[in-house]
């Protein structure tokens, strides 16, 4: 019997292709999508439907969607800024200072709204 020094080569695996996503998607696609989505309810909200309701809508989520993003952009371009060699900045306006503005600016909207109602 004649002994090989040296294993025999493993077969190539075939890839497998995810059903869900096939190309794996940028690191980039949530905030490209949660930026899309905010736009396209400011726009919502700025020219969209009339009535009570929308009124209502637009003095409540106005301040909510103004001071969220102001939030989200001071504190997600402000460390790049400020301190760019920190590689945690941007993370604080994404995990902190968007939400804590639209968390603000929803409560001044009720607060307006419910003010308002009390007239």
């Amino acid at each position: 019997m004649l002994r090989t020094p040296h294993a025999l080569p493993e077969a190539p695996r075939a890839r497998r292709t995810p059903l869900l996503f096939p190309h794996r998607p940028s690191p980039e696609a949530p905030i490209v999508v949660a930026i899309v989505i905010v736009a396209l309810l400011a726009l919502l909200l700025m020219f969209g439907t009339s009535g009570p309701a929308a009124r209502i809508a637009r003095r409540i989520f106005g301040p909510a969607l103004l001071l969220g993003g102001l939030g989200f952009v001071l504190g997600f371009f402000g460390p790049m800024i400020l301190a760019p060699d920190a590689n945690q900045g941007p993370m604080l306006g994404i995990f902190i200072t968007g939400p804590m503005g639209f968390v603000l600016g929803l409560g001044i909207g009720v607060v307006r709204e419910l003010m308002d109602r009390a007239r």
